[in-house]
Order: structure tokens, then sequence, then C-alpha cells
């Protein structure tokens, strides 16, 4: 019986080492692909990194220099303002403006001549970009729409 025992627990020894065995090379598959995926990330980075540069890209100005500064003063300016978005996917770039407005009126146009002037003031450099300007009212209406060109004259 002693025999039986012996060999039994040799055995199964024998067979968690094999488990151990097969377990690390499943770790180190999963390991090496998570490696190969992570290289492949950084390189596609590198590659298409130029076509959206921020020297290139009129969405990324507009939402980290102008927007924050269009935004005070429209908060201080106009009594009729909420908010103010910033859509640079697809394009034109489009700067969303929301108000408590339900039609369109003076104050409107009024809103929409400062954007646009304060857009061309403060990103003078970018050669005939597009970019639009949307108005909402209280309820996602939409009042004024028109789209507007870096070039353009105020």
């Amino acid at each position: 019986m002693k025999i039986d025992f012996k060999k039994r627990s040799v055995q199964l020894k024998y067979r968690q080492t094999l488990e151990q065995q097969k377990k690390r090379k499943k770790y180190t598959l999963e390991a090496a692909i998570t490696v190969c995926l992570l290289i492949l990330a950084v390189l596609l980075n590198i590659f298409y990194s130029d076509k959206t540069s921020p020297e290139n890209n009129l969405g990324a100005d507009l939402k980290f220099r102008v927007i924050p500064h269009i935004d005070q003063v429209l908060e201080t300016t106009s009594p009729f303002y909420m908010g103010i978005a910033i859509d640079h996917n697809p394009q034109p770039v489009k700067i969303i403006l929301k108000t408590f407005l339900q039609e369109a009126n003076t104050e409107v146009e009024e809103m929409q001549l400062v954007v646009h002037q304060m857009v061309a003031e403060s990103l003078p450099n970018k050669q005939s970009e597009d970019y639009e300007i949307i108005i909402l009212g209280k309820d996602k209406t939409e009042l004024k729409r028109e789209l507007f060109n870096l070039t353009d004259e105020f």
C-alpha cells in the first residue's frame, strides 16, 4: 500500500508541475501579445501624429486659446448667454453657443459678431480655415448658423 501511495503522490506532483508550466506559457504568450500591441500603438501614433499636429489643428487652437476667452466675454456682456461648446469632428469646426433666447434677434447677431471677431483676432496666422458658429435657443432650437473663414473680414 505504501508504494501505491508514494506513486500517487509522485504522479500528482508531476501533474501539478505540468499544469503550472502550461499556465506559465499562457501568461508569457499574453504578455508578449500585450507588448506587441503597445509597440504597434506607439508606432502608429508616431506615424500619424504629423497630420494632427497642434500647428495645423484649428480645433485645438480654438479649444485651448480662444474658447475660454469667448466664454468670459459673453458671460459678462450678454444676459442671455448660457454656455459654449466646440465640435471639431467632422470638419468644419463648430462653435456652439447656448442661450436662453426663444427666437433670433439683434442679441444673436451681436453674439455671433463678437465670437467671429475674437476668433479672427486670436488666430491671424491660419490659412483659410473654415469654422461654423451655431447659436442655440432655450429648447435647443437652432436660432442661427453661419459658416465663416479665418480670412473673412468682419
